[in-house]
């Protein structure tokens, strides 16, 4: 993959060393999702259907609450290891609300893994669970359990969103969700993803997000990384500047002035694009 960079450099002299960073932006498709359908049985989930539920659906009685589950592969998605995480936005498509009242949509950092299996219902009520499917009281379907029903996650959000009940795309993007990233890239087995949390303070309050199943907008983390350095070796001699890059595939050669003991790469400014 062809991946835009804008490199940065420091520089020293006469010998010139110099670190660059170079800034990539990445889409990565979720994974995995499902849905934790409220069920005292632990026996409904939503692993494959095409959307996503946050929040009360007023169904079932008294038992409503809607939890939803993403996780995304950074390793698979090709961030290196080393990388810097400098900026993380999620994108959920919204498609409907139960009612015409905006609500707050929270992210929290899950504590365990999780699974998503073939289960597959067309509205809120949930399917029958199938084998590695999450449910309410399970993270692997029939026999791993959460610590608490419902999820075990952090006490503290990373992001919340007041979303209006306008179908659209909406946009969570925080300080603390570039920590998540970041913890997950240098601790993969760590890296269990979000609940997306909603409002379930009384009944009707769900709202209903396209899931990767969908094939219109499904969820998508944008990620903004910088590798580890790369260096380039660069010489000045009489009116040039000779540049050398290692871990690029490129080399390039630029017009400087040398004065003294200083060059000054004219042609190589701050910003320029390898």
């Amino acid at each position: 993959m062809n991946l835009p960079k804008r490199a940065l450099c420091l520089f020293a002299v006469p010998l010139i060393t110099v670190a660059c960073s170079a800034s990539v932006v990445i889409d990565i498709p979720v994974s995995e999702d499902n849905v934790l359908v409220e069920d005292n049985n632990g026996s409904l989930s939503n692993g494959s259907g095409q959307f996503l539920y946050v929040g009360n659906t007023g169904q079932n009685g008294s038992v409503n609450s809607r939890r939803t589950l993403l996780r995304f592969d950074l390793l698979e998605a090709g961030i290196p290891t080393d990388s810097t995480i400098i900026n993380v936005n999620l994108m959920l498509r919204l498609s409907g609300s139960a009612s015409s009242i905006e609500r707050t949509i929270h992210l929290y950092p899950l504590f365990q893994n999780w699974g998503e299996g073939t289960s597959s219902s067309s509205g809120a009520k949930g399917a029958a669970a199938s084998i590695g499917d999450a449910t309410w009281l399970h993270t692997y379907f029939p026999n791993a359990l959460w610590n608490s029903a419902g999820g075990d996650f952090s006490e503290t959000p990373s992001a919340s969103v007041v979303v209006p009940a306008i179908t659209g795309l909406y946009n969570w993007s925080t300080d603390d969700m570039v920590t998540d990233v970041q913890d997950w890239l240098d601790t993969p087995s760590e890296n269990f993803g979000w609940l997306v949390f909603g409002d379930e303070s009384s009944n009707r309050t769900a709202m209903v997000f396209h899931s990767r199943q969908n094939n219109t907008s499904p969820p998508l983390l944008s990620v903004t990384y910088v590798p580890e350095p790369f260096v380039l070796s660069m010489l000045c001699f009489g009116g040039g500047l000779l540049v050398s890059p290692r871990q690029v595939d490129i080399v390039h050669t630029h017009q400087g002035v040398f004065s003294g003991e200083t060059c000054f790469p004219e042609a190589f400014p701050l910003g320029d694009t390898l």
